[in-house]
């Protein structure tokens, strides 16, 4: 019995272990497909995407952080407010050029006698340097000498507002070749200093009551 079963396995080929096909028992196609790339140039198994690539809008180009263009030709800050271009090579007029047409205070010529008077101008009072503005009220004058140096004061009231009685006698002084300067002024007072050589003046002005109230006080050196 034993020599039976020997026989029928010889004769039917039987073995201990299954075999399962081998990589080159598989077809050749199914191999070619697995390693073929994808025609649309994508790596096996990767995914496509529709999302576009952000390349900025034309209008971007050039633009300035911070600032946009305005119609009128300035820039807008970034808080809106437009810078407006300023006009290049302009220079405020001197003053000597403004006031070029402006009488001229004349120098003084001989030292007065000492004197005061109220209400109106003392008796040699030097007008051909410091003079009435117009449709003014004298309230007070005076001159008073210490050999070629004359102490002089006006004082008046005028309809003009303190501004222009100021710029009355600026142009007056600055055409006689005075030089304005710097002088401390207290509120609701406007004021102006002018010298010229060794002569100094003062002029102030201000509102009191309803009128101008204004006065002119310095040194002045006489030339003769």
């Amino acid at each position: 019995m034993v020599a039976a079963v020997v026989l029928a396995c010889a004769v039917a080929g039987c073995s201990g272990d299954d075999e399962s096909p081998s990589a080159a028992d598989q077809p050749r196609d199914a191999t070619q497909s697995a390693a073929a790339p994808d025609p649309s140039g994508m790596a096996p198994g990767a995914q496509p995407t529709d999302q576009p690539t952000d390349q900025g809008s034309p209008g971007d180009a050039g633009a300035t952080p911070g600032s946009t263009a305005t119609g009128s030709g300035g820039a807008t800050e970034g808080d809106g407010s437009e810078v407006i271009p300023q006009p290049q090579g302009t220079e405020p007029p001197r003053l000597d050029e403004l006031y070029a047409d402006a009488p001229a205070a004349e120098s003084l010529a001989q030292v007065p006698p000492d004197g005061s008077a109220s209400g109106e101008l003392v008796d040699g009072f030097p007008v051909g340097v410091i003079d009435l503005v117009p449709d003014a009220t004298v309230t007070a004058s005076a001159v008073s000498a210490e050999g070629e140096r004359v102490q002089v004061m006006l004082e008046g009231t005028a309809p003009g507002s303190p501004d222009e009685v100021v710029g009355h006698y600026r142009a007056l002084f600055v055409g006689g070749g005075f030089a304005e300067d710097v002088v401390p002024t207290v509120a609701g007072t406007t004021a102006a200093a002018f010298s010229r050589s060794g002569d100094s003046l003062v002029v102030s002005s201000r509102t009191a009551d309803e009128e101008t109230v204004f006065s002119v006080t310095g040194v002045l050196v006489a030339q003769g």
